[in-house]
């Protein structure tokens, strides 16, 4: 009986590309002809880094005390880094959502898109207010009387 072809990885039901992508994830490749240890341990794999949402627009705009109120923005991803090759977890995450500085909801963010909805309280006079993400982002709504 000869030997059999198959990797370890495929005898797991893995696919040769999951496998890579997550030993890239971890940071534990080791390149073909190379032992253990030679090239990974002269550069430490730098933190992941958020990327935190920007919001871009609402609609309607302007906005009207009571209503729904769309908020869209991009970003809200991370990028991370492992042997010299960028990479992004574009997964599905959320952010909160402040009015002047009052927590009012989210905003979910999947591949670089953002999106959210509020309420605008029928409390909230009408006027300029500030309308913010997790991270920093701000935008200058004008709030109208229905």
């Amino acid at each position: 009986m000869g030997r059999s072809r198959h990797s370890r990885a495929s005898s797991l039901g893995l696919p040769g590309v999951a496998v890579l992508a997550l030993l890239l994830l971890a940071g534990t490749t080791t390149l073909a002809g190379c032992s253990p240890g030679s090239a990974s341990e002269s550069t430490q794999t730098p933190e992941p880094q958020t990327i935190w949402p920007q919001l871009q627009r609402i609609e309607p705009s302007p906005a009207i005390i009571g209503e729904k109120l769309l908020v869209v923005g991009s970003g809200g991803y991370i990028q991370f880094e492992s042997e010299g090759i960028i990479g992004y977890d574009e997964s599905f995450r959320t952010f909160t959502l402040t009015l002047n500085e009052e927590e009012i909801g989210e905003i979910g963010c999947y591949v670089n898109r953002c999106e959210g909805e509020i309420i605008i309280p029928a409390t909230l006079a009408v006027g300029s207010h500030e309308l913010a993400v997790e991270g920093g982002s701000m935008l200058t709504i004008e709030v109208v009387q229905n």
